[in-house]
């Protein structure tokens, strides 16, 4: 997901700047990008039996291991969709749409894994396999939505005009190299903190930056210094700025780490 996350901040540099079509045409190239990576790891998925004996894995392993991946991969074109359609949205003070969407579907997600899981209501008793359909009909479920919400945008003149959703997406492998290039730091960035196994850092560092800095910081703002509303963002941007130089730490205390 994190190979998208330059849609995000792209859109949001160009919604900043109150150049709002170039939001759309931002989204657009990452809504081919998002069906490239979809499609790539769908791919790589759907061979995941073969990967896992190349691995060195036993046949066993990996035949029931291989069919619960054939499965999940599926659900990757989806996911990546809704991601996409998400970061622009959230650009343009939309977010509400994704909150609606994922409370819609971890309803969904209990209620089909009662049924695919265990065999209520009709349903045939899966196990894991049936845990595997949950998240590739919720995902789909979630990039639909996302998809539909955008297309909906498109119907109405005012905000396809506003946005750019009808500008045509021209050279848009030269033209979104910027966004793909901020995706692939962001995501060596996020495999350098999180791969390693000890999670708890950047766990640890997200939650001081935001109940520690940004609330202290945005109560400071807010009723020491009173300036109302605006304190809040401040509080935000210190909370922001925390713990992109803590995270920036832990990227190059993982980089001088040796590996074991």
């Amino acid at each position: 997901m994190s190979l998208l996350q330059g849609v995000q901040i792209r859109a949001s540099q160009e919604f900043g700047a109150k150049r709002f079509a170039n939001c759309g045409k931002i989204y657009l190239q990452g809504k081919r990008y998002a069906w490239l990576l979809g499609f790539l790891f769908m791919l790589i998925g759907l061979n995941g039996q073969q990967i896992l004996l190349l691995c060195g894995q036993s046949e066993a392993m990996a035949e029931n291991s291989g069919r619960l991946l054939m499965i999940l991969a599926l659900s990757i074109p989806g996911i990546m969709q809704f991601e996409n359609a998400n970061f622009f949205l959230q650009s343009i003070r939309r977010q509400h749409v994704a909150v609606y969407a994922s409370v819609i579907a971890n309803l969904l997600n209990i209620i089909l894994n009662y049924a695919l899981v265990y065999g209520h209501w009709g349903f045939p008793e899966w196990g894991a396999a049936g845990s595997a359909m949950t998240p590739l009909t919720v995902r789909t479920f979630l990039g639909v939505f996302m998809l539909g919400y955008v297309q909906r945008m498109k119907v109405s003149s005012k905000l396809c005009h506003r946005f750019g959703l009808n500008l045509p997406v021209e050279k848009w492998w030269q033209n979104s190299r910027d966004v793909r290039q901020l995706g692939w730091w962001i995501a060596v960035t996020c495999l350098a903190l999180n791969g390693r196994g000890d999670v708890q850092i950047p766990s640890a560092i997200q939650a001081f930056s935001f109940l520690i800095v940004r609330l202290s910081a945005a109560y400071w703002f807010t009723f020491s210094l009173r300036m109302g509303i605006r304190g809040l963002y401040w509080g935000m941007i210190c909370g922001g700025i925390s713990s992109l130089l803590l995270h920036f730490w832990r990227l190059i205390a993982v980089y001088r780490q040796p590996l074991k």
